[in-house]
């Protein structure tokens, strides 16, 4: 089981140049147990709102950018020459 002089024993075999990255990482460690990066709630229901959004956007043929609704390009309408290509 590691402990606090085997902690030591490993960094004092570390080369100087990770020893700047070595100590920023145990800094981290210095609050335990660490704090989570994110509020992973709050970010599922964010994502879930979003895709509400996008989904109404859909339904309604718009395309929501920054802040202008703007109609959809209809995917509808193939030219002759497409659909010539398409059966060939």
């Amino acid at each position: 089981m590691p402990n606090r002089e085997s902690v030591h024993e490993l960094i004092n075999t570390l080369p100087d140049a990770a020893l700047e990255s070595a100590q920023r990482d145990l800094q981290n460690y210095q609050t335990w147990p660490p704090k989570p990066p994110i509020d992973v709630e709050r970010v599922r229901k964010r994502v879930e709102e979003l895709f509400r959004v996008l989904e109404d956007a859909a339904k309604r043929d718009v395309l929501v950018g920054t802040g202008f609704d703007v109609p959809a390009p209809s995917c509808s309408k193939v030219s002759a020459r497409s659909e010539v290509a398409i059966a060939a």
